[in-house]
């Protein structure tokens, strides 16, 4: 019940990251701010929030839930900043 609780207002937070890397994979914003300036907390949600990516991918039967902030979580925890 407990981790229920926290489903939609995780969900919610997703949705925001994931439109924000939409929105730098279009170029409408720059990654560069975003990296500066969210980098860590794409990391620590991407690896608190895993599992619970995972079972919405599978509930809604789309392995691309969330796949844009998955991509630049991960880009963000192995490469160098963005020149």
């Amino acid at each position: 019940a407990e981790n229920q609780a926290l489903d939609q207002p995780l969900t919610i937070i997703l949705r925001h990251l994931e439109m924000v890397s939409i929105s730098m994979a279009h170029g409408i914003i720059d990654e560069r701010i975003v990296h500066d300036s969210m980098r860590y907390f794409f990391g620590k949600i991407y690896r608190s929030a895993g599992p619970f990516i995972e079972k919405e991918r599978t509930r809604r039967g789309d392995p691309e839930i969330y796949v844009n902030f998955e991509r630049y979580a991960v880009k963000w925890e192995t490469d160098p900043p963005v020149q």
